[in-house]
């Protein structure tokens, strides 16, 4: 939560000082389109996080925080939370020029791509239908081959291709790789679950850029970084445009368009398995559902969308015993309070350690 308030924090700062400025002025509507992005981002990570799905109604959503200050902001509903995080998107993309590229900043396309994922958050189908269809289109990036895709993961490929917005990483910077192996040592501390590995096909790219053996053992690689490089220092993936075909197949789905979902999973999957068949049309909303469920759960592994996706859709987190070390491991029903994280502990007391120094003076 510290994190993503912080981030928050300094957007505003910044936000408050370009008052004194031009406002015609063309690098200051970037740099007020790309903090507009920033604080809406995380915003929309910390609703994920700390709310149930949503619901415009349910009042247990986060404050918003549109200037920086410290106090006690109230919790909103979620339907005023996701109206200020719509605002923040419709200026950052009103102020960004489409011109604008520059590697590992904000662009109109990521802007759009953000859009899509929160309308599709909120069951906006018709808007996440529009601002992926946006995307696909217009963004100026297309979806990798299959022989484009493995080297997304070890950031060699044109700044075209697939990856619309990601974080850049530097010698220094935090290992991304280091959350399934550490990098000086090679201790391994996860191990991909035989649950997903039985789900790809033999032939399917994503599979080979994933997972490895080592020791005898399948390990995750997908992260281990850039030849020629610190071992597992490679860029974060943000916004891919795979992830804008899967949603907007299932916003498809949803507005009972199955032709048109089943053209997106055809689209993606030709690109991913090498002699895929095209499926003939989904024949309900159920199994355009299931199928693309399934995808999200294979093209976006290990990237942090599963949970938030099984929450969303309402359904269980379901393992194989053979993944799991207790019985207790195995099932988290749909619905169950662990889907909602806790407010951390320290962010009470801090709260506690404010009111009572306001109290005192």
């Amino acid at each position: 939560m510290g994190i993503y308030y912080t981030a928050i924090d300094r957007a505003n700062k910044i936000l408050e000082y370009t008052d004194n400025f031009d406002q015609n002025n063309a690098l200051l509507k970037q740099l007020k389109a790309e903090l507009y992005f920033i604080r809406a981002l995380c915003h929309y990570q910390l609703a994920v996080l700390f709310c149930k799905p949503y619901n415009d109604s349910d009042l247990k959503g986060m404050p918003y925080m549109l200037k920086s200050e410290m106090g006690k902001p109230a919790r909103l509903s979620q339907g005023e939370y996701f109206t200020f995080l719509n605002t923040d998107l419709a200026n950052a993309k009103n102020l960004m020029s489409t011109d604008f590229f520059v590697v590992g900043r904000t662009n109109s396309a990521a802007i759009t791509a953000l859009q899509a994922r929160v309308a599709l958050h909120q069951g906006d189908w018709a808007n996440a239908d529009t601002y992926a269809t946006d995307v696909i289109e217009n963004g100026r990036f297309s979806l990798a081959t299959d022989s484009e895709y493995p080297d997304i993961w070890n950031d060699a490929n044109d700044d075209d291709v697939e990856v619309i917005f990601k974080l850049l990483r530097v010698t220094g910077d935090g290992l991304l790789g280091d959350e399934y192996r550490r990098a000086d040592n090679n201790d391994y501390f996860f191990h991909p679950s035989n649950a997903i590995m039985n789900l790809y096909d033999a032939n399917d790219v994503r599979f080979y850029s994933f997972f490895n053996v080592s020791g005898g053992e399948y390990a995750v690689s997908k992260h281990n970084g850039r030849p020629g490089e610190a071992t597992n220092l490679v860029d974060i993936k943000v916004l891919r445009v795979s992830e804008m075909y899967l949603i907007r197949a299932e916003a498809k789905a949803h507005q009972n368009l199955l032709e048109d979902a089943t053209n997106d999973i055809d689209t993606l999957l030709s690109r991913r398995i090498s002699g895929f068949t095209p499926y003939a049309t989904f024949g309900s909303f159920e199994a355009a559902m299931a199928e693309i469920q399934l995808q999200c759960r294979l093209e976006l592994a290990y990237e942090g969308h599963r949970f938030y996706d099984l929450k969303r859709w309402g359904l269980p987190i379901h393992r194989l015993p053979e993944d799991v070390l207790y019985t207790s491991g195995v099932d988290l029903e749909a619905g169950d309070y662990r889907f909602v994280f806790p407010i951390p502990q320290q962010e009470i007391f801090g709260q506690w350690k404010h009111d009572s120094e306001r109290w005192l003076h």
